[in-house]
């Protein structure tokens, strides 16, 4: 146990500001911890949010891609037409090249208003790419290899044929919701991104599109793992998960796979274009975790879709856990610093006292030389009892010197006393002689 009372001024000094030092850096460190969780927590989400927003971005340059390509057929086939340059045979040229040059392309489709393209429905009844009024109606798709067919759905009530008839209505482009159509016999999950074609009158000839699979999407976003047990997932307008780690919840919507109580919040964001964070389950590490969720706009079409990234909550807590360490390991070294400058800051100050205490063990042990006087160049409180000691010794030096003046006058005295009587011997011997 350290004698605090009989310890040397400059380990006394050492250990009082160790002892204050200490402490404190233990308590900031406590304090720094249990503050590090939520601080780091909002760094790290900030930076899955930049994440969700660059990967959403690279999402929406794919789709805008392949969205162009339908408003450049749209264009093409709108200025031919007003043109009457434009031929059946020349679309489906164009069509089946557009799927052959972009192997992402699901299919390439366009629909024509009866007689709308060069009044000749009459002439291709049943023949392939129309129906049985004639129409225009060519559907070149790679489900069983790159072949043509009919469009299907797009005369009937009911949603079937929106992919159709709301861009014809609106003369707006139209992201469609993931439907599942049968092409080529086989029911095929797919995204249409339909373009009126409209003539430069404003007149509506019909309308064109680009299919994308469900696989196309999974494929892509499958791809967006940004940390360790770490997902994406897309989702349409109205909440249909386009792409999710798990196939069986691609066309299903947000909130209903696990009956989520803020589901209707969830969808109504996605709906309206709002960037939202959620707490679940992860789908693939089944730990609980953040989702973020960021929306981003495609082309013309007033439609918002979302991009999220999953991120375990576990993963947060190991970032703050490191920060916690890295924290630790500089409040350590700061401690050794201050140590050391501690022992060169209490050497430098106890050094004038170690000073002072060697004169006085010279003057009590040594032979008391009155000459001796302390160096004084500081003001400080050592300064002072410097300058008091040398000025006490002045006075004692000069009390000594006059009490030995006196002595010496009382030896010279006492000398001439005694040979004014040894004179006085002599006198009186000579005078008994007589």
């Amino acid at each position: 146990m350290l004698d605090y009372k009989n310890m040397m001024m400059g380990k006394k000094l050492q250990v009082s500001i160790l002892l204050v030092l200490i402490p404190a850096f233990i308590i900031l460190l406590i304090i720094s911890s249990l503050l590090a969780n939520n601080v780091i927590k909002e760094i790290v989400l900030r930076e899955v949010t930049q994440t969700a927003y660059r990967y959403g971005h690279s999402t929406q340059a794919q789709l805008e891609e392949s969205l162009t390509l339908s408003r450049a057929l749209s264009q093409t086939f709108a200025a031919q037409r007003d043109k009457n340059e434009l031929s059946r045979s020349d679309m489906t040229s164009i069509l089946k090249r557009i799927l052959e040059d972009n192997p992402a392309i699901l299919g390439a489709w366009s629909i024509w208003e009866p007689n709308a393209l060069d009044g000749k429905d009459s002439e291709f009844i049943n023949a392939e790419g129309h129906d049985a009024s004639g129409r225009y109606v060519a559907y070149w798709n790679r489900v069983g290899g790159i072949h043509l067919e009919s469009c299907m759905d797009y005369d009937k009530d009911g949603h079937q044929s929106d992919y159709y008839k709301k861009p014809l209505n609106s003369k707006k482009e139209v992201v469609m919701e993931p439907v599942s159509y049968e092409i080529a016999g086989k029911n095929t999950m797919v995204v249409s991104l339909c373009v009126p074609i409209i003539g430069a009158s404003g007149k509506v000839y019909g309308v064109t599109g680009i299919d994308l699979s469900m696989e196309y999407f999974q494929e892509t976003v499958g791809k967006i793992k940004p940390y360790p047990n770490s997902y994406a997932c897309l989702m349409s307008n109205n909440g249909s998960f386009v792409a999710h780690p798990s196939p069986d919840a691609v066309g299903k919507i947000i909130g209903d796979l696990d009956n989520a109580p803020n589901k209707e919040f969830m969808k109504s964001s996605v709906r309206e274009g709002k960037e939202f964070i959620t707490e679940k389950k992860s789908f693939t590490s089944k730990n609980p975790s953040y989702q973020i969720f960021i929306p981003f706009s495609l082309g013309r079409s007033e439609s918002f879709w979302s991009l999220g990234i999953v991120i375990d909550k576990a993963q947060i807590t190991r970032y703050a856990l490191k920060m916690i360490v890295v924290q630790g390991i500089l409040y350590i070294l700061v401690i050794f610093v201050m140590f050391f400058l501690v022992m060169l800051v209490s050497r430098k100050l106890v050094a004038p006292i170690k000073h002072l205490v060697g004169i006085f063990k010279d003057l009590s042990e040594g032979e008391g030389d009155l000459r001796i006087r302390i160096p004084v160049d500081t003001a400080d409180e050592v300064g002072q009892v410097g300058k008091y000691f040398n000025l006490f010794i002045e006075k004692l030096h000069e009390i000594v010197m006059g009490i030995t003046s006196i002595n010496l006058s009382l030896v010279q005295q006492a000398k001439e006393m005694y040979k004014s009587s040894e004179v006085l011997s002599s006198q009186a011997d000579t005078l008994n002689l007589q």
